[in-house]
């Protein structure tokens, strides 16, 4: 796996559909954490440092909204993209205030994990940059 390889976290709790995110990107060279469930994602971020990840926002437990307030917290500078089975979702005031998550929203089922991936490392490049230019 290369140094540069971007660490994914993906957040979702249908098992398929996470699993297939997952063999997607790693088929890709990225490296790869999971969780079905907020709880478990935030456990995870105690010990890990994704630089980005897709996060479900309807969820049993917390829901992916609460997890990327919580996950901010504990890692400003990873960055978080939507991808929901809820076709009227739309971002809350506050989450739209959020740099780090991107303003794009996936409506799965993706048909196009190359947009997504696309989304992916252009905001980690974007963050990244605007965080190396402010210090």
């Amino acid at each position: 796996m290369p140094d540069d390889a971007l660490t994914l976290l993906v957040l979702d709790d249908e098992d398929a559909i996470r699993e297939s995110f997952c063999d997607y990107f790693e088929d890709y060279g990225f490296q790869i954490l999971s969780a079905d469930s907020g709880e478990a994602a935030l456990a995870l971020l105690k010990h890990e440092t994704p630089d980005a990840a897709i996060v479900d926002i309807r969820m049993g437990g917390m829901s992916g909204e609460n997890f990327i307030f919580k996950a901010i917290e504990q890692r400003p500078n990873c960055v978080y993209i939507i991808c929901t089975g809820s076709p009227d979702y739309s971002q809350t005031e506050d989450l739209k205030k959020c740099p780090q998550v991107s303003d794009i929203i996936f409506n799965k089922p993706v048909t196009n994990l190359r947009l997504l991936q696309d989304e992916i490392t252009q905001m980690v490049d974007q963050y990244n940059k605007v965080r190396n230019a402010n210090g």
